[in-house]
């Protein structure tokens, strides 16, 4: 069962979380089948994914069912639309891929161990990076990171150098 955060899912879809901390205080959204706790983060599973897009109206195709049985109708409309459904979700939340970037090191912060400063290759703007420890982090190595879901925060992917300066 694949799962997702809540914080991913949402910049994802463009919400803001109070929209979908709604949906899971009314009831649109059932714990465990939907969703759930892990390590101190909301996660949605794909039922949960597929419930809120349908809560949502989201990723759907709307043309309007033209047969002259009403249920024929939305039994042949249906299928395609849960298609459809099933398509968006693994293209645009559940199989999105975390593009790993190579940030070169500006500068390290001796009180905060956890944070570095490190910009893009030609672009002169830094960008605040978080590390597991940036003690052996020196300016100009490289380092690989992807950008965090929320405020502009990367985060590194990769081993921590093991010497100072040294990979």
């Amino acid at each position: 069962m694949s799962t997702v955060k809540e914080v991913v899912l949402a910049e994802r879809l463009g919400l803001p979380r109070s929209q979908l901390k709604a949906l899971r205080d009314n009831e649109t959204l059932k714990s465990p089948a939907h969703w759930h706790l892990e390590h101190s983060h909301i996660v949605y599973t794909t039922a949960g994914v597929e419930a809120l897009q349908e809560a949502l109206k989201i990723g759907e195709p709307s043309p309007a069912p033209t047969a002259e049985d009403p249920a024929e109708a939305t039994a042949s409309h249906n299928e395609p639309v849960k298609e459809a459904r099933r398509q968006w979700l693994s293209t645009h939340v559940l199989m999105a891929e975390e593009t790993l970037t190579e940030l070169i090191v500006t500068k390290v912060y001796p009180r905060n161990p956890r944070c570095l400063q490190a910009r893009l290759d030609g672009d002169p703007h830094p960008h605040t990076v978080r590390v597991r420890d940036n003690r052996n982090f020196v300016p100009g190595m490289k380092l690989m990171a992807v950008k965090g879901p929320t405020s502009g925060v990367w985060n590194h992917r990769g081993r921590c150098p093991r010497r100072k300066g040294h990979w």
